[in-house]
């Protein structure tokens, strides 16, 4: 369940940073409209609480909120670089963390 948290949460990061008109423009070459801008920090942020349900389901309060802790700040990293590095790449792997977050319940059934 930690990998379904991890693309969560690299989503998450990716929607905050779009929202910044600086990191728009370096991904997209546009600017974000006031309404978008509010949707994107608001998905964000739920993105990110909804990133630590998985982690707390698997190993509780305690070790669950740490496992999180860790996963926001490994989730953050790859977007930090790829911001710097490689903006337009981030795009395409944003689109793929619905896809890798939901792998673990696929392969369930």
């Amino acid at each position: 369940m930690e990998i379904t948290s991890l693309a969560l949460c690299f989503l998450a990061f990716v929607a905050l940073a779009l929202a910044m008109d600086r990191h728009h423009g370096q991904v997209l070459n546009s600017r974000p409209s006031p309404r978008f801008r509010r949707f994107l920090r608001s998905g964000g942020w739920a993105l990110i609480m909804l990133s630590a349900a998985p982690c707390i389901a698997a190993s509780g309060w305690s070790i669950g909120l740490t496992w999180w802790l860790g996963i926001l700040t490994a989730a953050a990293m790859p977007v930090l670089l790829l911001l710097t590095y490689r903006p337009k790449t981030l795009p395409t792997l944003a689109a793929a963390c619905p896809l890798v977050a939901l792998a673990p319940f696929l392969i369930q059934f």
